[in-house]
């Protein structure tokens, strides 16, 4: 017997969102960035996915609704994890699943929510010494 996974409610998704969003640092920007290139690619549904980049290296992300998440990749395994934050392809799975389900403000907001279509009121810079991976 499998037990289905729900999506969270509009409340919950807009809640893991904005704590996901404040884990990720620059990596939310770069997470919005590298999906309006095309670069990151999201697969999967709530809760696991996998998130291929442009070499076409798959990485597998598990979220959480209550605002963590988890990932394969070396950034998070190695760096990331031991910090408490997320690395962007937990962003990009987040943005692409629990964005949609969130009543989106305006895009004058600032806030810095993304929404599905690639536009990004607040995107975060890259900061000094930012590194691709």
């Amino acid at each position: 017997m499998s037990v289905a996974i729900q999506a969270p409610s509009p409340q919950s998704a807009s809640l893991a969102l904005s704590i996901l969003q404040s884990k990720a640092g620059n990596r939310w920007g770069r997470a919005v960035e590298e999906m309006k290139t095309k670069r990151l690619h999201v697969s999967g549904d709530f809760p696991e996915f996998v998130v291929t980049n442009k070499s076409g290296t798959g990485y597998k992300v598990r979220l959480d609704p209550h605002g963590s998440g988890t990932c394969t990749c070396p950034d998070f395994q190695v760096r990331i994890a031991q910090e408490g934050r997320i690395c962007k392809h937990i962003a990009a799975a987040a943005i692409t699943a629990l964005a949609p389900q969130v009543q989106l403000p305006s895009a004058g907001d600032g806030n810095g929510f993304v929404k599905p279509n690639g536009s990004q009121p607040g995107e975060a810079s890259r900061g000094p010494g930012a590194r691709d991976e």
